[in-house]
């Protein structure tokens, strides 16, 4: 071998190294099987010698160099054939045999920490390994000049790294450096194999020295560009096996997302696109994400709280800086992965145990952002990233910054346990600023909100677990109500006695440990706002099987129902609400508070709206569409109000006759004009469901009394209280049982008649409403009726027809007379007729001689058409008589309409000849009755219904059908139709003919259409009564009345259709 290297080196001919080279190559092979224990050092310094003399003469094994300077692969390996020229396909050969002679000998050597001081006994081993140069074999792995080569060094370092740790120290990059190149151009399998090995090997030893892990990351990630993309990924891992947690995966991912950003450092990690410069930022990030996969979730989570401590360090606690930010992002986005979000294991199993370890030591990582960045947004001066001329631009990065931070505890969601998870948010809650403890409080109602629908599944749990599942969760909710106690007695330490709420009282031992806290941090009012909502959802989970925690929070959520802020009594509110309908009847201890508050929010919310409502016409905007101030004070009240209304209503249906003692001012709340004609929040909808919701809860007996007690007030506040108290009383009665019915009519038909006097006794807080609330009170006493027997109706209406023929003693002096309450009977006639049917018609009997009365004229109520106005301005007889005048066409119209419905439905023969005859004069000379012009507007309302209009069809408007002349023409048809007898239609028939001379067109034109009517009616049965009829359509053909002709002519068309000929012969005659 030394002869070999003299050659090479002093110029011997070419055949002669060969020749010297191939002997060596031959001794070399021999040493791949043959065991040699004797002279290994002196074998291993010959070895290091000889491949020191073939380092700059390497070549590659499957190339051979031939005399004319061609390469050509090599064909046979005999030694004849082999030439050397400057670099030597055989030199590489004998190469790669040297590497693995030494490659074997030190692996039959036992490990040992070092040889630079070898121990005692141990001098033939130090001896041998001294002998071994590191350098050399990393200059030899440099120099490779194929794949055999460079494999062979590389193994050879890896055994060298085991036994000369310290040796190898200085070339650990060095070896990294080779492994990149290797990785970048070879891809067999064992290529593949020798460099993980390789640097398994030499990492330790750079980590044993203390040197920085991240050199070596660097330097691998570095090189990432240059390798195939499907080697980047195995290339991290194999580093990433070797290194410990703490200089592993969260300094890789740091590095990797820290090079990301060098391609854009200006642009945001959001904003970054695909291709062109930004390519490579989008494969390094993806390369983290598939990194993350390669550890456990446990140790992927701690790698993520780590990451989070390095960007914000080497960001100079800049936290909302680009790199902490795309961190944040990057950790968000991972918590989505399915292996992630699956990870826990059973619970108490040792994995689900380091995963929610992992995951609160995140969470705290987590916490710390957010405080960093909320203490840099108050104090803005104490960041240097908010200098003159870049504090907006650091705001909106914060903003940002925050919002992903946000993100992040949302994502954590998916793999914390849900106990954790709320006490981190609890915690979060009680140590941040206000903002942050708005954003956590919102987390944390939105978990429990969840939480449902997770303790129904269970999967995988006995019952015993998922017991003690559900108690460790709803001990970790019940926090959030603790926080508001704390909150609530820490702010009646602070108020003066007179403002203060009286606090909760505990134990001693509470009082004591309260007494040695330290002052309680109050919340501003969104951060209160957002509390109540917590305790809220909270309530509504876990109340109902944690009674006594609902009622010991109670006293301080109604000491927030006074609070000064709106929002905060409506958040206050529903919780009230939320705990009535969770807890119910065992809410009865609180009750009184709970009622009290409820009230006194809503009264206040009514007096608020009211004062608005008053300052808006001073406070409107000038251009008409800007939000006055009067306007967001209303709504704010409308919120309150809609709160307070949805707690009494879960108080109303859990609680029914509790609330008796509070019934008064229920109603009264109820039955406000602010409540109902407040349609924000959906007010009015609310206090009619609750009104809804009374009669069903409370029993009658306990509720009549405060209904009747309600109508003199609801009659003074106007009509929507009225009728809103009208409807409810009518609702009951329809949901009544009829023994219930039948216990209390009783009771309510005198408060019925209460309500029928509206007319007569005309409340000016009801003026211009009066049909209206009369419609209402006729409403509910049919109601009432349709639940009685008729034993027990037939004596209620005897007392009605007594009553109707009373005065109230002041009726004279507010313009009122009997005629009021005559309109109320026939309005009551009229409503039970349409509703009962046949069964109410025989009552027509007792109402005959009063209809007649009123038709004909006979009871003083036919007045001229045309008066002669009053001297005066308003003279007192105008004055009085003007009710009285309303009245009675009131009651005209309704007699009217009460006796078509009577005729409609008499299927018994009630109605016979002589009630015909007495009914038939009265009603034609109705025809002949036009209302007063001042008069006539009121009275359209009274005629105008869908039953009279599908009866009675008109061929075209026309001022002469009003809702008397109407209503009088379909009474006529209905009796002709229910007469049934040609005796009865031909007077009927005469009468009517008679109309069509009179010099009214009105008359003239309702008379006509009562014979339009009748033909149709009757068809062929009215052919008899044709020769009386012609003589009068003829004069009505020639009349001056271009409507009357016009009705003429179509009578006569429809006469010539029923006959099948022509009348115009009989016209002529």
């Amino acid at each position: 071998q030394q002869q070999q290297q003299q050659q090479l080196q002093g110029g011997a001919t070419a055949s002669t190294a060969a020749a010297d080279l191939a002997m060596a190559v031959t001794v070399l092979e021999l040493l791949q099987w043959k065991d040699v224990s004797a002279g290994l050092p002196d074998l291993v310094a010959a070895a290091h010698e000889l491949l020191e003399g073939l380092t700059g003469h390497l070549g590659s094994i499957a190339v051979v160099h031939t005399e004319g300077g061609e390469e050509e692969e090599e064909e046979d390996q005999g030694e004849g054939q082999q030439q050397e020229g400057p670099s030597s396909s055989l030199a590489g050969y004998a190469a790669q045999l040297i590497l693995s002679a030494l490659d074997s000998i030190l692996a039959k050597q036992p490990h040992s920490a070092d040889v630079a001081s070898p121990a005692k006994g141990a001098g033939h081993k130090g001896g041998l390994l001294s002998a071994f140069k590191p350098e050399l074999v990393v200059k030899v792995a440099q120099a490779a000049p194929d794949s055999a080569v460079r494999n062979a060094a590389l193994s050879l370092l890896s055994s060298l790294a085991k036994h000369l740790p310290k040796a190898v120290l200085g070339h650990v990059l060095q070896v990294l450096a080779v492994i990149h190149h290797s990785a970048a151009i070879h891809d067999d399998e064992h290529s593949r194999r020798v460099a993980t090995t390789a640097m398994a090997a030499v990492v330790p030893a750079w980590l044993s020295a203390g040197k920085d892990a991240a050199r070596l990351w660097s330097s691998v990630i570095e090189a990432l560009p240059g390798l195939p993309s499907h080697r980047r990924l195995p290339l991290l891992a194999a580093l990433l096996e070797p290194l410990p947690e703490e200089a592993g995966l969260p300094l890789a991912l740091h590095l990797l997302l820290q090079a990301s950003l060098q391609d854009a450092p200006e642009a945001a990690p959001q904003q970054q696109a695909e291709g062109g410069p930004v390519a490579q930022s989008t494969w390094l990030r993806d390369l983290a994400a598939q990194l993350t996969q390669q550890v456990e979730p446990a140790n992927r989570l701690r790698a993520f709280s780590g990451l989070l401590q390095r960007c914000s360090s080497s960001s100079g606690g800049q936290v909302h800086a680009a790199l902490p930010s795309l961190a944040v992002t990057f950790i968000t986005e991972q918590h989505k992965v399915r292996s992630l979000a699956s990870a826990r294991g059973a619970p108490g199993s040792e994995e689900e145990l380091e995963l929610q370890s992992a995951c609160e030591e995140l969470m705290r990582q987590t916490l710390v952002l957010i405080q960093t960045l909320t203490k840099a947004q108050l104090d803005p001066s104490a960041s240097p990233a908010t200098a003159a001329g870049v504090s907006k631009k650091a705001a909106k990065q914060m903003k940002t910054a925050l919002e992903g931070v946000y993100a992040l505890l949302r994502g954590l969601q998916a793999v914390m346990a849900s106990d954790a998870y709320l006490r981190a948010l609890v915690a979060l809650a009680e140590t941040c600023v206000d903002k942050t403890r708005r954003v956590a409080l919102k987390l944390f109602a939105d978990k429990v909100a969840l939480l449902p629908v997770e303790l129904k599944g269970g999967s995988g749990l006995n019952a015993k677990q998922k017991a003690e599942q559900q108690q460790r969760i709803a001990a970790a909710a019940w926090l959030v109500c603790a926080m508001l106690r704390r909150q609530h007695e820490g702010s009646s330490k602070q108020t003066t006695p007179a403002a203060a709420t009286p606090a909760r009282k505990g134990s001693k031992k509470a009082d004591a440990a309260a007494a040695a806290e330290a002052p309680v941090e109050q919340f501003l009012p969104l951060s209160r706002q957002a509390l109540l909502i917590a305790v809220s959802s909270t309530i509504s989970v876990f109340g109902g099987e944690h009674v006594d925690n609902v009622i010991g929070v109670l006293p301080a959520v109604l000491a927030y129902a006074r609070d000064s802020n709106t929002a905060v009594r409506g958040s206050a509110l529903a919780t009230i609400a939320a705990a009535a309908r969770v807890v119910g009847a065992r809410l009865v201890p609180v009750l009184p508070a709970a009622v009290d508050a409820l009230l006194a929010a809503g009264q206040g919310a009514c007096q608020a709206l009211q004062s608005a409502q008053a300052a808006a016409p001073t406070d409107m905007a000038v251009d008409g569409n800007s939000t006055t101030a009067a306007q967001e004070a209303a709504d704010a009240a409308a919120i309150e109000l809609s709160s307070a209304l949805t707690a009494l209503d879960a108080l109303v249906t859990s609680l029914g006759a509790f609330l008796n003692p509070y019934l008064p001012s229920l109603l009264s709340l109820l039955l406000a004009p602010e409540v109902l004609s407040c349609s924000t929040a959906g007010c009015a909808t609310t206090a009619a469901a609750v009104r809804a919701s009374l009669p069903k809860a409370v029993p009658a007996r306990l509720l009549l009394e405060p209904l009747f007690g309600q109508l003199q007030q609801s009659m003074e506040r106007g009509i929507e209280s009225l009728r809103g108290l009208l409807e409810l009383v009518a609702s009951m009665a329809a949901g009544m049982e009829a023994k219930v019915a039948a216990a209390y009519h009783e009771q309510i038909f005198p408060f019925l008649l209460r309500a029928l006097d509206i007319r007569q006794a005309r409340p000016d807080s009801l003026t211009g409403h009066i049909a209206e609330a009369e419609a209402h009170a006729i409403k509910a006493l049919t109601a009432l009726v349709m639940k009685l027997s008729e034993s027990r109706f037939k004596p209620m209406f005897l007392r009605l027809l007594e009553w109707s023929s009373t005065t109230l003693p002041d009726a004279e002096a507010t313009g009122g007379g009997p005629l009021g309450r005559q309109a109320a009977l026939f309005g009551v006639a009229g409503a039970l007729t349409e509703r009962l049917r046949s069964v109410f018609v025989p009552y027509f009997r007792y109402l005959m001689d009063k209809s007649v009365n009123y038709l004909s004229g006979s009871a003083g109520l036919i007045r001229p058409k045309k008066k002669k106005k009053t001297q005066g301005p308003q003279g007192a007889d105008g004055a009085a008589e003007g009710p009285s005048m309303e009245d009675s066409w009131v009651l005209r119209v309704r007699v009217v309409r009460a006796l078509h419905r009577a005729l409609l439905h008499d299927t018994n023969g009630f109605f016979d000849q002589e009630k015909f005859t007495r009914l038939l004069a009265p009603l034609v000379s109705m025809l002949e009755v036009e209302a007063p012009e001042p008069v006539a507007p009121l009275m359209a309302p009274q005629g105008s219904d869908a039953d009279l209009q599908a009866l009675l069809p008109l061929p075209r408007p026309h001022s002469a059908y009003d809702s008397l002349g109407v209503a009088v023409a379909a009474c006529l048809v209905q009796m002709a139709v229910t007469a049934n007898s040609d005796v009865l239609w031909k007077p009927l028939n005469h009468q009517v003919l008679m109309c069509t001379r009179s010099s009214s067109v009105r008359t003239r034109l309702l008379a006509l259409e009562v014979v339009a009517q009748l033909v149709t009616r009757l068809r062929e049965e009215y052919l008899p009564l044709l020769p009386e009829t012609i003589p009068f359509l003829a004069e009505s053909l020639e009349d001056s009345d271009v409507a009357v002709e016009a009705r003429a002519q179509d009578i006569i068309k429809l006469l010539e259709e029923v006959s099948g000929e022509k009348l115009d012969q009989y016209l002529k005659v």
